[in-house]
């Protein structure tokens, strides 16, 4: 019995009925006999047509209503498949935390250790009715599984951010190396030198393929939120506790113009109080996952628009249809979208007090998620030696 089966074509105006008789005709490949339907691969662009797996898959493609499909004919169904994002790195007691981050270990001396941290993976945990893991509550573990004497968290750790990041995280292992990291990190600031290297996935291109400038960030009430706002830069408020003045380096490494995407690489003396993901929404190209930022930029005929800062509160990042579709999400799956903030590089200069010593440069991969993205926006990383 031959089924009947309504094409659809992107022209909205035209939709032509295809018997089964005149596609195989058309291809001079035999149909499906199982289920009655197509079962090629290859077909004309426009229709669209998927490999039939039992139902009709086609982007466009619907059994007409006056088809007479046998349900008992009809192929098994595919399994639901769990999108990138949500592949998130399964650990349930710190043992199984430690063995991970023992399994990421990037580098490692006599003084410091470094982990290829996951996104989501917290330092410190704020919340004390929370059981959510995190680097803390496994450091002991750590340091029995490695034989050192001990292991440390470093000072001034921004822990908003290491949480929303994925990469690199040093953790010293003595009172003396943590010191000298902390001295480190003085240094870097008042010298204005940018040690860290971070890949970022922006949606939209930035203005400029390079910048180096300084921004002004302040903490600012919006509702029952406390946000991180872009602000002038005052010289007799330079020291000023309620504001951050960091140095942030941009360089784009490659961009998808017809999506309107870029993987870009940053460079900060600083990265407290959000100041990253506030510096390139400021810069009109926010951080692919940014659900508290991006909101400061619109797209007016096509174009980034400033938002006043001040008015605006966290929410679902909103992305062009085309770039949601090549990501593979449906409107209810944008909020999924993990921070593509991945911190790639440290370099230490003299980290052994010693001038004769060479910087001490730590590479960290991406992880699967980045990777996947980029995969799907045609973007590619650099190769880092």
């Amino acid at each position: 019995m031959a089924t009947t089966i309504a094409l659809q074509t992107i022209q909205a105006r035209m939709a032509t009925t295809i018997t089964l008789q005149t596609i195989q005709t058309h291809l001079r490949t035999p149909v499906c006999v199982n289920c009655s339907k197509v079962a090629l691969q290859k077909f004309p662009r426009w229709m669209l047509l998927r490999r039939c797996y039992g139902t009709a898959q086609a982007a466009d493609l619907h059994v007409d209503s006056g088809a007479n499909v046998d349900s008992e004919k009809e192929g098994p169904q595919r399994e639901k498949r769990v999108h990138t994002y949500n592949k998130v790195p399964d650990w349930r007691t710190p043992t199984e935390l430690a063995e991970y981050l023992t399994q990421n270990i990037v580098f490692q001396n006599d003084e410091f250790l470094a982990v290829n941290k996951p996104y989501g993976l917290p330092i410190y945990q704020n919340d004390t009715t929370s059981d959510e893991l995190c680097v803390n509550d496994v450091l002991k573990l750590l340091q029995n599984k490695l034989g050192t004497d001990r292991l440390m968290l470093p000072f001034s750790l921004d822990i908003d951010l290491q949480k929303k990041s994925s990469g690199i995280l040093i953790l010293p292992k003595s009172v003396s190396a943590r010191q000298d990291l902390r001295s480190f990190t003085k240094i870097v600031r008042s010298a204005q030198m940018l040690p860290q290297t971070f890949w970022a996935v922006t949606v939209g291109v930035p203005i400029h393929e390079e910048l180096n400038e300084q921004i002004c960030v302040m903490q600012h009430q919006v509702g029952e939120y406390i946000m991180n706002i872009p602000d002038k830069i005052v010289p007799n408020k330079r020291k000023d506790k309620g504001r951050i003045i960091p140095r942030i380096s941009h360089r784009v490494l490659d961009k998808n113009t017809q999506l309107g995407c870029a993987l870009v690489e940053i460079k900060p003396n600083y990265t407290q109080w959000d100041c990253l993901q506030v510096c390139m929404a400021q810069r009109l190209s926010p951080i692919l996952g940014d659900h508290q930022y991006s909101g400061r930029v619109k797209h007016v005929l096509g174009r980034p628009v400033p938002v006043e800062p001040k008015v605006v509160k966290p929410a679902t990042q909103t992305l062009p249809d085309f770039v949601r579709r090549k990501l593979r999400l449906g409107f209810d799956q944008v909020h999924s979208i993990p921070l593509h903030l991945h911190c790639a590089q440290w370099t230490l200069f003299g980290h052994l007090k010693k001038k004769k010593d060479q910087p001490l440069i730590i590479n960290a991969a991406a992880p699967e998620f980045f990777n996947w993205t980029l995969s799907q926006l045609g973007l590619e990383l650099p190769v880092v030696s």
